[in-house]
Order: structure tokens, then sequence, then C-alpha cells
């Protein structure tokens, strides 16, 4: 080799390592150029070339990961093509290492392109170097298990995602001490180990992707490019396994985790969109079991962010869309604004136009839509929005396998959509397929999984429902079973805790007005008295206990206890039409409880008064302290909205959509503060 040549490929090498430490795209590119004109003076099929063409393409490869410029990569393709050629085999180290750098910018083709000859190309060439026991084995091991992984997602073959988790638990075991490239080892075996458990629901897969995305956490250089989606990987598998146990830890680690990859991502990164997305999951979930607004808003915003991010109309956008559809209608049933629920309908609209009746995800937004529309008929009352929501979600349940564990939510929904049409509708056979959806969703989940509460309790009121219409005893008993169970597993009060509650307290109500066992008559009004007073459920399921407590003490005479139930639902009323709201939404919002404050204000007097048998000291003091509250709970209920417009003077819903975005967070934050516990 040339004088020449030597001083172009040490250049080369020496650029190739300042750019591995300085991330610098264009030293990549300086030291490819470098190294393409030292392959310029010497003979093609010189074996001396072998070197060059691999330092050439090891830099174009690291640098089309910065530049993303698919030209570079296709020259990698070619640089390690061209150095297989010419390397001899009995040099061991140095054709494992040309395979390895072939399979490597093949797989990294795949997965921009898809085309399944690249992964076939890079399967090849990295199992006959590992098969060969050729050079580094760590990194042959690691990229061989990647390439399975990714054949596995391809073909669904579970033995190719099994020898994936061998090849890289090998690969770890194989590297030396202080090998540079172990964090990205543990984050390949997180991955294959994340997959598994996606397919399997396997807690063990779960459990160790969580290991070793710590582990790779700890190790991966903080300045690192890949830093950022270290942090994400493990941020996902953290937020899975709070939702599959429960675990406040782990989600409150989740959020932690997604903050701090948010923090060093650039913004202009293409991964940014994913990760917001990400990161506004961690926060529903949190919301989902603690019912904080803030947690909820902070999704909305980062789901938006997403959106913007990742541009309209893209891959990623689909899903970001019904998420945020979601979002937006969970903030609706806090609320009530009928501006939020609007808006879902229409971002889960715009999102189902985006995808044919073929598309894999065509399901779950067939039973995201269906939710949506469900909601719209509570709201609104329209028969074609029920219609139209039992047959996306019916058509939805029917496509996903028995083994698909979001089956079992969408069937959950489903059972409550038949369930609705039956008690608006009168559609009898709609019970029994409440019930029968219902059923099917509780054996769905696992008995750990925290969303079976929710399938419990839905079996449970179904089964209420249609003991009510048919009186079957049964059905009466197994309500009372279903959702005692529920409570039973309850290891969070979230927002549907009230609901279960108050749902067990109308069974046990119903069994006392046919037994008439006095402890099922305490027991239902100690469930509803609970309910009423949980801060993190929403104020509707609160409002509706503290009545039901009230009507059910009144039913039986007993007045005491009754004024106290109509007092917490009268006192909740305030709370339920919040001065951010429109005045529609607020009238809407109150008008479900319009006998409520003629009700407390009988029961009121009725609890003034004396018993028969008892004397009255000051019969004119009583009456006038009876009367006094009477009015005043007359006043409270009929009052809210006079006494917010002569407050306010301003309709605030309809000046809050123009508010600045922080200044609406603030108002937001405040409005939760405010309206929580003392």
């Amino acid at each position: 080799m040339g004088i020449r040549v030597k001083l172009l490929s040490t250049q080369s090498a020496r650029e190739f390592d300042r750019a591995l430490r300085t991330g610098d795209p264009r030293r990549f590119r300086t030291a490819a150029g470098l190294a393409g004109s030292a392959l310029a003076l010497v003979r093609a099929q010189d074996p001396q070339t072998g070197p060059l063409h691999l330092l050439r393409g090891a830099a174009l490869l690291y640098g089309f990961e910065y530049t993303g410029d698919l030209a570079d990569l296709d020259e990698a393709v070619r640089c390690g093509q061209a150095a297989l050629r010419v390397v001899e085999p009995d040099g061991v180290a140095l054709h494992a290492l040309a395979r390895l750098h072939l399979a490597t910018a093949l797989r990294r083709r795949y997965e921009i392109t898809g085309d399944d000859d690249d992964l076939t190309g890079a399967h090849h060439h990295a199992r006959t170097a590992v098969d060969n026991a050729e050079g580094p084995m760590a990194s042959l091991l690691d990229q061989l298990g990647v390439i399975l992984r990714l054949r596995y997602e391809r073909t669904g073959s579970t033995a190719d995602l099994d020898e994936a988790v061998e090849r890289g638990a090998a690969a770890l075991r194989t590297a030396p001490a202080g090998d540079p490239g172990r964090w990205s080892y543990l984050t390949n075996l997180a991955a294959s180990r994340w997959a598994r458990f996606r397919g399997s629901d396997a807690t063990a897969d779960l459990d160790e992707a969580i290991r070793c995305g710590r582990q790779a956490g700890r190790l991966v250089p903080a300045g690192h490019r890949e830093r950022p989606a270290v942090l994400v990987n493990l941020g996902i598998a953290l937020r899975a396994r709070a939702e599959r146990a429960g675990s406040d830890d782990d989600l409150d680690a989740a959020v932690r985790i997604l903050d701090e990859a948010s923090a060093v991502l650039p913004a202009a990164s293409p991964q940014r969109g994913r990760l917001l997305a990400n990161r506004a999951s961690a926060w529903q979930s949190r919301f989902a079991r603690h019912g904080r607004d803030t947690d909820l808003d902070a999704a909305i915003a980062a789901t938006e962010a997403a959106l913007s991010a990742a541009g309209p109309d893209t891959p990623d956008s689909v899903g970001m869309l019904i998420n945020l559809a979601g979002f937006r209608a969970a903030r609706f049933a806090r609320s009530g604004a009928l501006d939020d629920l609007g808006t879902a309908v229409r971002l889960a609209e715009r999102a189902h136009g985006q995808l044919d009746e073929a598309h894999p995800t065509r399901p779950s937004l067939d039973a995201a839509l269906g939710s949506l529309l469900l909601a719209r008929h509570e709201r609104l009352g329209a028969r074609a929005d029920v219609d139209r929501s039992i047959s996306l979600q019916r058509a939805a349940v029917d496509r996903a396998p028995g083994t698909d564990r979001e089956r079992a939510g969408w069937l959950n929904n489903l059972s409550t959509a038949y369930r609705r049409r039956a008690e608006r509708f009168g559609e009898p056979q709609d019970l029994t397929a409440a019930v029968t959806c219902a059923a099917e969703a509780v054996r769905g989940f696992a008995v750990d999984d925290p969303r079976r509460l929710a399938a419990l309790t839905t079996l449970g009121t179904a089964h209420l429902a249609r003991y009510e219409q048919g009186g079957d005893q049964a059905d009466l008993r197994a309500s009372v079973t279903a959702v005692s169970e529920a409570l039973a597993r309850t290891t969070v009060e979230g927002p549907s805790h009230a609901l279960r509650l108050a749902v067990l307290g109308s069974a046990l109500a119903a069994r006392y007005a046919v037994h008439r066992r006095p402890p099922d008559r305490d027991r239902a009004v100690d469930l509803w008295r609970t309910a009423a007073g949980l801060p993190s459920s929403t104020l509707s399921d609160r409002i509706d206990a503290a009545w039901r407590w009230g009507q059910s003490a009144a039913a039986e005479g007993d007045w005491a206890v009754a004024a106290d139930g109509y007092r917490a639902a009268v006192g909740l009323l305030p709370l339920l039409a919040w001065r951010g709201g429109s005045d529609d939404d607020r009238r809407h919002q109150l008008s479900r409880w319009s006998d409520l404050t003629g009700e407390a204000a009988a029961c009121l007097l009725h609890s003034a008064l004396p018993a028969p048998d008892e004397a009255v000291a000051d019969e004119a003091a009583t009456d006038g302290a009876a009367l006094d509250e009477t009015v005043a709970i007359l006043e409270q209920g009929r009052a809210v909205l006079w006494s917010q417009q002569l407050e306010l003077r301003v309709d605030l819903g309809r000046r809050y959509p123009q508010l600045p975005a922080e200044l609406a967070r603030r108002l937001v934050r405040a409005r939760t503060v405010l309206d929580g516990p003392a």
C-alpha cells in the first residue's frame, strides 16, 4: 500500500473517531470521502481494499443515522458487499467484520424501505458469521437477535422471537468487561423481551425488559444520540407494567423518565412526535388511576404537540388522533363540555377516513369511534349514534383475534352500548347482549389486570338492568357478586370508584326491597355515602350516589340520614356547573338534577318534624329552623347559574377558547385546586 493511501486511510480513521466522539455528521462524510479517495488509488481487487471499504461503509452508515440520506445507506451496503468480495475467507476477523457491517446496513435499509430481500440478506450474513464462530461474537449475536426480532414482526414466527431473546442474552454473556456496546445489547434484548410480552402477556418478559432497560439507561452516555430512545422504551415498558399490576411507583417512574427523554431529545428530531405521544399516554394512565385533571390536561397538550411534530396524514398521526380523541372525551366526561366531545368525534372521524377496511389497526379505530358516538348519544340522544356505535364496536370485536388483549376492552364498551340502547329505546334483547358481552370481557382479562375491574362493574350493571326489567333473582345475585369482586380487588380509588360503589349500593337496595334484610339497606347507604365523598371520581357519579342515599333513607322514613344525603348532593351542584364552561353546558349538566332540590327541601321539612310520640318544647323555633334551612337549600340549588352570572358577568365558556394556551392551562389548574377537597 502506497504512502499516500496509508496517509488517506489514517486521516479517514482519525476523522471517523472524532465523528464518533462529537456526533458531527460532517465529520462522518469527511471520513467517508477520505476513504473513498484512498480506494481510488488502489486496484479494485486488491485484498487490502477490504479495510478501506469497511471504513468508508462504517462512516456512511453512522452518518446516515444523523442525516437520514438514503443514498448514504445504499452506498454503505455496496461498501459491505465490496469488502466481502475482496476479503480472504481465512482472514477470520476481517471477514466477520465485513459480514457484520453488511448485515447491519441491510437491516437498517429494511427498517426504512421494508424490502424483504434486505431482511433476508441481513439474516443470511449474520447467521453465517455466528454459525462459523467468526470475529466479535457479542456484536454478531446482538445483531442476529435484532434481525430475528424484525423477522418475527414480519412473519409472526414465535420461534424467531424466542431465538432473538436467546441470542440477545448470549451477546450479554459473551461481551467482555467494559464493552462500550453493552448498553446497546441491553437495549436490544429489552426490545425482544418487550415484543414477546406483547405477544404472550408473560409478566416475566415485561420484568426483564424493564430490568435490561434500566441497566441500559445507566450505561448509555449522557450525551449519546440514542439516549432518548433508550429512555422512551423504558418509559413505555414501565407504563405497561403499571397498567398491568397497578403500581403507582412504576407509573410515576414512567412519567419522570419520559420527561427526561423529552428534555434531551432535540426539538427537530423526527422521533419527537412518538416521544410526546408516549408521554401523553403516561399522563393519561395516571389520570385514569387518580382522577387528577392536571394529568389529563397535560396528556391533551402533549398529544396536540405530538400531532404537530408528526405532521398531518402520516402513519403515526392516526394513532395520535385516536389518543387525542380519547383524551378529549375523558375531559368531556369530567366537565360535560360539549366542545370537547364534538372535537373528539371529529378527530376520530378524521383518523377513520385515513385507514381502509383492510388495515390491521382498523378494528381499534372502529372501537374508538364507536365509544365516542355512544358518548354523543348519551348527551344528545340521537338513535343513529347509538346504532352506529354498536355496529362499529361489533365489527371491531368480530375482527379481532380471540387472544387480542384489546378485544376484552372493546367487549366491555360494547356491553355498555347495548345497555344504553335498551334503557332508552326499550330493546329487551339488548340487555341479554349486554350481559353476554360483559361476561366475555371479564373472561378476556387476566385476573390481576386492573381493566378487569371495569369489566366486572359493567357486568354487574348489565345484570342489575336486566333484573330491573325482568325480575329474575339470578340477575340480582350475579350483579352483587360481580361488583363485590371488583371492589374487593380495587387498590386505588380512581375516577370510576364512585360508580362501582354506587352500583353495588343499588343492587343491595334492590335485594333489600325483596328480602327486607336491614344489613343490605344499611350497607347500601354506607356505600353511597362513601361514593359521594370521593374527590377523585366524576361529579355526576358522586351526586347520583348522594341522591340515592337520600332517596333510600327517605323511603324508610329515616329523615335525618336522608337529609344528610340530600345536603351532600345539593352541595356538589355548584362544582358540576363549573364557571369555565359555556352557559349551555352548565344548563345541561344541571338539567339532570332538576328534581333534586325539591326533594331535598321536602326531606328537610320532614327531618325537622318531631315523631308522633315526641313532645316539642318550642314548636315555633323548630319550624323556623326547618324553614330557614329548607329555603336555603332551595335557593342554593335554584341560584347556581344565576349567582355565577352575577359574579362573572361574562360567559367564560365563550371566552375560554380565545385565551392564550398558557393562560388557559393556568385557569384549568386553578379550577382543579379550588374545586378539590379542602
